[in-house]
C-alpha cells in the first residue's frame, strides 16, 4: 500500500511536534483497520476500540497497485482514537467500492489489444525490380 501525508505549517499546525502526532496517529488507526480490523467502540466506551480479526484481511479494505492520499486536519488530533477508527473504515470502504467501479469500466472500455503479424514473404511471387534510371 503506498500511503501520501501531505502536511505543510500552513495546512495543518505550525507545530512539528503535533504534525507529527497527527500523521502517527492517522497511521496507527489506518494499521489497526486494515491489520487487526478494528472498529470504534460502543458509545459508552469511548476509550478503546474492538479488534474485530474477521476483517483482518488487507485484501477487504485495500486495493492492490493504488495510492491513498489523506489530508489531515486538527480533528485528527483532538478526535479519540475509535472514532478516528470508524471514519477510516468507512473512508476505505467508500474508496474500495469506487475503486472496483472504475476498475470494472476501465476494463470495459479497454482497447483489444492487437498482436503484431509479422509478414512473410510468399514463396512463388518474384522479387521487386529495380528500375534502371540512367
Amino acid at each position: 500500500m503506498s500511503l501520501i501525508v501531505p502536511m505543510t505549517p500552513y495546512s495543518l499546525h505550525k507545530s512539528g511536534a503535533i504534525r507529527k502526532v497527527v500523521r502517527s496517529r492517522l497511521k496507527e488507526a489506518l494499521r489497526l483497520v486494515v491489520v487487526r480490523g478494528a472498529r470504534g467502540s460502543d458509545p459508552c466506551e469511548a476509550s478503546s476500540a474492538i479488534l474485530d480479526e474477521n476483517d483482518a484481511t488487507p485484501e477487504k479494505w485495500i486495493v492492490k497497485d493504488w495510492t491513498y492520499v489523506f489530508k489531515p486536519t486538527m480533528a485528527l488530533y483532538k478526535s479519540p482514537m475509535p472514532t478516528i477508527i470508524d471514519e477510516i473504515r468507512i473512508g476505505l470502504r467508500s474508496v474500495r467500492s469506487m475503486a472496483e467501479k472504475l476498475e470494472a469500466r476501465w476494463q470495459r472500455t479497454a482497447a483489444p489489444v492487437t498482436r503484431d503479424v509479422m509478414r512473410t514473404r510468399v514463396p512463388d511471387r518474384k522479387p521487386p525490380t529495380k528500375f534502371n534510371r540512367g
